[in-house]
């Protein structure tokens, strides 16, 4: 019964305002079921549980691991820019009825996302972060990127139509 409510629920209410065509639909689900977008809230999304975990577990890398002297300079930077991260895809998600803006903040995120891998290699390179470290955050870093690379480019398909 809870069910068959919801799905009323959905197709009488929600669905009419969930695209502005009737062709968004496919890429929407399509979206949907790669984890980018929920119908609720961004919360839900595969991208945002994926770079925020990153952005906890840097933060507190960068404070318990990094030694004193780059804790402040470098581990300060790393901080901010995947924090930043997490901000500009909730902003642009924010935002995602008006397309341009929309694109504008996943490719800041995506600027970010490159900004941190890059501080990864320098503390790597440097001899500041062991190896098996560099690897699991740059490996994640990487698939967030390429997340965020494959939303922004499905977002200017749909706003090129």
């Amino acid at each position: 019964l809870v069910g068959a409510v919801l799905s009323t629920i959905w197709s009488r209410l929600l669905k009419p305002y969930s695209s502005r065509a009737a062709g968004n639909d496919a890429r929407r689900w399509q979206w949907l079921e790669q984890g980018f977008l929920t119908e609720t809230s961004y919360e839900d999304s595969g991208l945002y549980k994926l770079a925020k975990q990153m952005a906890v577990e840097l933060h507190q890398m960068t404070l318990g691991e990094l030694p004193k002297f780059e804790m402040y300079e470098q581990g300060s930077q790393i901080r901010r820019s995947s924090k930043s991260i997490v901000a500009n895809f909730v902003e642009g998600y924010g935002r995602r009825h008006y397309k341009a803006e929309y694109i504008k903040f996943l490719t800041y995120a995506l600027a970010s996302c490159d900004e941190t891998k890059a501080h990864l290699e320098l503390l790597h390179e440097t001899g500041s972060l062991p190896s098996d470290r560099f690897q699991y955050f740059y490996n994640n870093y990487r698939k967030i990127g390429a997340m965020i690379y494959n939303l922004r480019q499905s977002v200017i398909k749909e706003h090129a139509k």
